[in-house]
């Protein structure tokens, strides 16, 4: 009988000893969770604080752009003729 509590005593810190490591992992996994969800909502943030200026300026700097290219064209352009004018 006595061997049968001594492992009885045994088993029973061992349990104890197993519950006390499981709720340790159990706040460590928590933890790493909430790491990781917090990951997921930062990257969406950069990648909204890279991606919204730039549609942005595609939208609105588009016309900006295409009057600075016709009065490119418009200065090369004439250029390019009277160059092309005195080759012949």
């Amino acid at each position: 009988m006595p061997l049968e509590l001594s492992e009885a005593t045994q088993v029973r810190m061992m349990l104890d000893e197993n519950r006390h490591l499981l709720e340790e992992i159990k706040k460590n996994t928590e933890r790493t969770r909430k790491y990781i969800l917090w990951s997921q909502v930062f990257l969406v943030v950069r990648m909204l604080i890279i991606i919204l200026p730039l549609i942005a300026g595609f939208i609105f700097l588009r016309p900006f752009f295409k009057e600075a290219g016709s009065a490119y064209e418009d200065i090369i352009g004439s250029g390019a003729l009277e160059v092309l004018k005195s080759l012949k």
